[in-house]
């Protein structure tokens, strides 16, 4: 058999892989990310990045406030614990050993992440590992932090009013369950937050067998892969036996209605909150249909017709300001949350009822396919105008994880926004109209 250079070459390659011993595999979106397997952790994701010095480390479990089956904000009060035991206790000592560093809890996962840099990854991703070892903590520090969670609780959801109004929400339409739960408690659970069950709950929750480590910067797949192969795993505190996560439950769908009204806080304006839950068990391609719901998100907030910002406040000026979010929880149903200030001269109930007109004519009737094609250029414009697919790949894989999702890459989701056709479209929307849960409220400022 003759030989060229570059047949020679790429013998030569493949080998190197080989006896080096990584096991890389492309992710579903083709170059988007490589997935590499490891003895260590559930899933190993790299993304490759040579336009930055910036080496970007990434542990996330898959546990979050709403596998919680303790006080309500436990797990956030334990990523506190876990971030400070693992490695936040010696930022102040040794300034220039990571970069910026932080944690998040949302309601579906728990992450941890360090920017560090070429000369230093190693040994930051042996440092962040640290936080699923057993809390190393003195009680004194312990108790202290949840100070530190109610300033923070303090300084995020600064408007009680309005808060008590959206908890009034969220407990009915997900009948008190683990999703009407708030990451960060309350005042008195935060207050009340026990040092056994924060144990007891990192136990259950930071399992490395469980968690996904994601990886950018300047590096290899195969220098990644090789130094997995080297560490040495932490030793790991055991799950207790007699306890279980909790787990989601569908919601109970009703036709009633829950509304109310809540004195808004001093110096508020009139608002109008609303939440509603639709079903999605015609949902069989999950990727899809957080496409899907994407699209809809940006159709129904649109002045395009079949949107609500024409009909409430460019045509008919209802609402002097509105905020819309349509989001997919694929365990669950999918979410659309309103919240909007009427405008001059109109009342809270004329401006639900035309919201609610709007919204039940988009799914109930359709929305036409002129709509339809407009809204799907403008997600291939912009997917085409993204310049640096390395970023939007990390950036959306990191958000993904934090919602416990599968992955969506550029690369994938240009292929899904595609391949979907309009039939498809109204199929999804025709599938949200068959059934609904309703809340909101009236926050009434004195005027």
């Amino acid at each position: 058999m003759r030989f060229t250079l570059k047949s020679f070459i790429f013998i030569f390659l493949a080998f190197a892989l080989l006896f080096a011993g990584a096991v890389v595999r492309w992710g579903k979106g083709a170059k988007d990310y490589v997935s590499i397997d490891s003895d260590l952790f559930h899933r190993v994701v790299f993304v490759k990045n040579t336009d930055t010095e910036t080496v970007s480390l990434q542990v996330v479990f898959p546990y979050g406030e709403a596998a919680n089956p303790f006080s309500e904000g436990l797990a956030h009060y334990t990523e506190h614990l876990a971030f400070s035991s693992g490695f936040g206790a010696t930022l102040e000592k040794d300034t220039g050993a990571f970069g910026h560093s932080n944690a998040y809890t949302s309601r579906f996962a728990t992450g941890y992440f360090i920017n560090s840099s070429r000369g230093k990854w190693p040994e930051d991703l042996e440092r962040l590992l640290k936080v699923a070892q057993p809390l190393d903590l003195s009680e004194d520090f312990m108790l202290s932090e949840r100070d530190i969670v109610m300033r923070e609780y303090d300084f995020r959801l600064a408007d009680a009013k309005r808060r008590e109004a959206h908890r009034a929400l969220t407990q009915y339409v997900y009948d008190n369950g683990a999703l009407s739960r708030t990451v960060l408690g309350t005042p008195e659970t935060i207050s009340n937050f026990s040092i056994d069950q924060a144990r007891q709950l990192h136990g259950m929750t930071h399992r490395l067998e469980h968690a996904t480590l994601l990886v950018s910067g300047p590096i290899t797949a195969v220098a990644l892969e090789t130094h997995l192969t080297k560490i040495k795993p932490p030793e790991l505190a055991p799950p207790p036996n007699d306890l279980e996560l909790v787990s989601l439950v569908s919601p109970v769908w009703s036709d009633r209605v829950s509304s109310g009204h809540v004195a808004a806080s001093e110096g508020s304006e009139d608002l109008l909150l609303f939440l509603q839950l639709r079903p999605i068990d015609h949902c069989t391609d999950v990727r899809k249909c957080i496409v899907l719901t994407e699209l809809l998100n940006l159709v129904l907030d649109s002045t395009l017709e079949g949107g609500i910002a024409g009909p409430l406040r460019y045509d008919a000026f209802i609402a002097r300001y509105f905020g819309l979010s349509v989001s997919l929880s694929p365990r669950c149903c999918l979410e659309i949350y309103f919240e909007a200030a009427p405008d001059a001269g109109v009342s809270l109930s004329e401006l639900e009822a035309a919201f609610r007109t709007s919204l039940r004519e988009a799914l109930c009737n359709g929305i036409p396919e002129a709509t339809f094609d407009r809204v799907k250029e403008r997600v291939r414009g912009g997917l085409n105008a993204v310049l640096d697919k390395p970023e939007y790949n990390i950036q959306a894989l990191s958000q993904q994880l934090s919602e416990n999702v599968p992955f969506i890459g550029w690369n994938e989701k240009r292929k899904i926004v595609e391949n979907i056709k309009f039939k498809d479209f109204e199929a999804f929307v025709h599938g949200l109209a068959q059934q609904e849960k309703t809340a909101l409220r009236y926050l009434q400022g004195k005027g």
